[in-house]
């Protein structure tokens, strides 16, 4: 029984030692690099992928920290210098980006422009170069403004004490925001935007505490959202944020607590978890990529997250990859003597059919002034289940991939229901959608050949049954 005993521990040392090692070669970042000049002061980084194989980030840009924003943007792949996209007499702040998934422009720049003491929503259409050739109004009131949202073709900002939602209607030659509605108001601190919900961080007392109001079902144009729930309802909850970047809905928020990293899902069980800090203090601003229910059993990490920890000189960029509570990493990417703070993740670039870059941006205080700099790592994100059980319901294969004319998808299924396909873009826009009449676990083969005209990129295929969803990239060059 000894012997036994001591093969079984002798294997799981072994096990261990080569998952470490595999992890650590997936999983190392980057030495930091600037974004930005070293003069200026720069801040809140959008990340836009200008194509399946290009990624950068439009950020806001001060000469001075009271003077007029402007909004900038740096390729991240080519590391062509930096562009000025938005310069001028009035204060362009809080940049997001709508594609535009046209060969002849490629989308609108949204942000708030604010002129002496009116702020409004601006939305700047964008040619291929970056220059602006078109500019529509999607707010017209003088009231003060803040929390800038977009995901997924809808708005969400904050006015006036109220968080406000609309839908982006628009096309190639304009673009309009529909009916506004307010979906909470009084005693919100921070408001964030998902695909399936909204995310308040509110006073109650002397501390804050995490809401939310989820959308159910589709009414006419609009949806249907449930009455305000508390999340979480104890302690003091600061630093409220969204997975910036999702393969499909899962934008799981997530918020600080006593040091720790809380997050929250209504499709996991407990719908609260908790992310492990390898007892690290001071942390703040975190900010997540997921690519739950895609990857290979060989690549399980569902996450990469990026913080801030330490307080001034000592404040440095952390992160992890895996688990709810198993992350199998804690990583500094910086280790230096200046302030590193305010990090933001996101999704790359494709390096492979099933990895893409993943990059961390953070505002970085040096000589009195603030650059951007920036790190990557890479994350496995493909899916490479292929026989069905009651474990492993519901598979698909995807061939070839990448593809050039047409792509050939394969389902198989463990029960006999329908099943929803849809092609969607990293945004989650659907492109293309089907439904299948599933019997007898048999495979079921669909062609999909893009429309002329649809952008070559990166595309996510999902199915869906009974709740479950399992997804998949492909690469149309």
């Amino acid at each position: 029984m000894k012997t036994i005993h001591l093969l079984i521990f002798q294997f799981a040392l072994l096990w261990s030692a080569i998952y470490s090692v595999h992890a650590q070669d997936i999983y190392d970042w980057d030495d930091p690099q600037p974004v930005s000049d070293s003069v200026s002061f720069n801040s809140n980084p959008a990340g836009v992928l200008l194509s399946y194989s290009e990624f950068g980030i439009f950020y806001e840009k001060r000469s001075c920290d009271t003077c007029n924003a402007g909004i900038w943007f740096r390729n991240f792949t080519t590391m062509a210098p930096e562009k000025s996209v938005l310069i001028g007499n009035a204060s362009y702040t809080h940049p997001h980006f709508l594609e535009s998934y046209n060969n002849n422009f490629i989308g609108y720049l949204i942000c708030f422009t604010q002129i002496q003491n009116t702020m409004n929503i601006m939305a700047y259409k964008l040619d291929n170069d970056l220059n602006v050739t078109n500019t529509y109004p999607l707010t017209n009131s003088d009231t003060y403004k803040s929390d800038l949202n977009l995901y997924s073709g809808n708005l969400g900002w904050m006015e006036d004490e109220s968080a406000m939602l609309s839908q982006i209607n628009g096309g190639v030659d304009t673009i309009f925001l529909a009916e506004n509605l307010v979906l909470d108001s009084g005693n919100i601190e921070t408001f964030r935007l998902s695909e399936e919900a909204a995310y308040f961080q509110k006073w109650e007392g002397d501390s804050l505490h995490i809401f939310a109001r989820l959308k159910k079902y589709q009414i006419g144009s609009g949806y249907y959202w449930d009455e305000l729930m508390a999340i979480d309802s104890t302690g003091n909850c600061l630093d409220l944020n969204v997975a910036n970047q999702t393969f499909f809905y899962f934008a799981d928020p997530i918020w600080v607590k006593n040091d720790q990293i809380f997050t929250y899902s209504q499709h996991s069980n407990p719908s609260i978890n908790q992310y492990n800090t390898k007892q690290l203090t001071h942390i703040k601003h975190p900010s997540l990529v997921l690519w739950d229910w895609m990857v290979a059993k060989y690549f399980g990490q569902p996450h990469v997250l990026v913080y801030s920890t330490g307080l001034d000189e000592q404040s440095e960029i952390y992160s992890s990859l895996g688990d709810y509570g198993y992350e199998f990493d804690t990583l500094a990417i910086t280790r230096n003597n200046v302030t590193d703070k305010n990090p933001e993740v996101f999704w790359g670039e494709v390096t492979h059919p099933e990895s893409n870059w993943v990059y961390a941006v953070w505002e970085s205080e040096r000589n009195q002034h603030q650059p951007l700099y920036f790190s990557k790592t890479k994350a496995y994100v493909g899916s490479g289940i292929n026989v069905i059980s009651p474990e492993n319901p519901l598979v698909m294969q995807v061939m070839p991939n990448p593809f050039s004319t047409q792509m050939t998808i394969q389902i198989k299924a463990f029960k006999n229901s329908p099943i929803m396909l849809s092609v969607c873009s990293l945004s989650g826009k659907s492109i293309w959608n089907k439904t299948i009449n599933y019997q007898n676990q048999e495979t079921q083969t669909i062609v999909w050949q893009p429309q002329q005209g649809t952008p070559k990129g990166v595309y996510i295929i999902v199915i869906e049954q009974d709740g479950l969803k399992v997804s998949q990239q492909a690469i149309y060059k």
